[in-house]
Parts: C-alpha cells; sequence; structure tokens
C-alpha cells in the first residue's frame, strides 16, 4: 500500500502518524498481510504527484494507493484551477489502475477556514467537493475524511482545534483518530 500525497501524507511530526495507525491496524486485524510506503512530500500539489509517480509510486508495484492532496493545489499562490486539479485527480487514478492497483481517494479532514482566508478556504472546500467527483465518475474509492471532520469542527470547534496541529495539518491524536 503506497500513501501519495503531500504533507499531510508526508510524516512531518513526531509520535505515529495516520498512516501508521492504519499499518498498524491491518496488522492487527488481518496479520502482515501488506507492506506501507510512504511517499507523502510536504507542498506538493497534484502537478508535483505526477511528476514523481514513477519513481515514488510505480516502482514498488502495489496493490492499492491512497491519495489525498488538494490543500497546496487550494493555494491561490500555486495558481492550479479546479479543472487542472480535477484532471490531475483524474490521471493519477488511471494510473493507479494502470498498475493494476485500487486507487483510493481521500479528503482532507476539515481544515481551519478563517485562519486560511479567502481565497485559499474557498478553494480547499471546493477541491474535497471535486475529490467525491472524480471519485464517483472514475469509480474509485473514497474515503471521506471531510464529511466526518467538518460536523466536528462546526459543532465542537475547541474539540476540532484540540485535533489540529495548524490551518492544515493535523497533531498526533488527529492522526491517530484519522489512522483508525
Amino acid at each position: 500500500i503506497v500513501a501519495f500525497g503531500s504533507s499531510n501524507t508526508d510524516r512531518r511530526i513526531h509520535g505515529l502518524h495516520w498512516f501508521d495507525w492504519l499499518d498498524l491496524g491491518i496488522k492487527q486485524t488481518y496479520g502482515r498481510v501488506a507492506h506501507s510506503i510512504n511517499a507523502g512530500t510536504g507542498g506538493d500539489t497534484t502537478r508535483d504527484l505526477l511528476s514523481r509517480w514513477d519513481a515514488d509510486v510505480a516502482f514498488y508495484r502495489p496493490h492499492a494507493v491512497l491519495v489525498t492532496i488538494g490543500g497546496n493545489d487550494a493555494n491561490p499562490e500555486k495558481e492550479l484551477g479546479a479543472d487542472e486539479y480535477r484532471a490531475n485527480l483524474q490521471a493519477l487514478v488511471r494510473r493507479t489502475r494502470g498498475l493494476g492497483a485500487v486507487p483510493i481517494l481521500q479528503t482532507y479532514y476539515a481544515a481551519d477556514l478563517a485562519e486560511l482566508g479567502e481565497p485559499h478556504a474557498g478553494n480547499f472546500e471546493r477541491n474535497q467537493q471535486i475529490i467525491r467527483e472524480v471519485a464517483g465518475a472514475e469509480g474509485s474509492e473514497l474515503v471521506d475524511h471531510h464529511a466526518r471532520w467538518e460536523p466536528v469542527r462546526l459543532r465542537h470547534p475547541q474539540l476540532f482545534c484540540g485535533l489540529m496541529l495548524d490551518a492544515l495539518h493535523i497533531n498526533p491524536l488527529g492522526n491517530a483518530i484519522m489512522g483508525l
């Protein structure tokens, strides 16, 4: 299993990461039936994922690829619009299938939209919807973290803040929750 994405996938803080928790859960439930490779790189966009696909995904010939990307694509400084984001996600799904692997798209957990500011926050929300649409149109698997985290952000802001490291990243407790 390859986890492919940006800083939300990259192991960037101390403690177990969401992908570590997922790996442990699989191992404890089913035994060592899979090996997990974290191919996250902070700061990446879908453009970057496509450019490093061969070395960081295809090389390993995975059975499944978890793709979690879109926060940096939403940054207006990256000049990456909705149409390009959608096309890049579709290309990632199709490349995954071309390897004979299962593509699994993931939305982000919720973000601190006020801290992101506009237009980044609006683009971020738009990208979560695009992930859902691409998964549906391409028939790929979808893990919609955003649908579970957004109600917590809105109804229980203090709890939500206790799971976040900053506007776009979860802390160790947030990683445990996401992974499990």
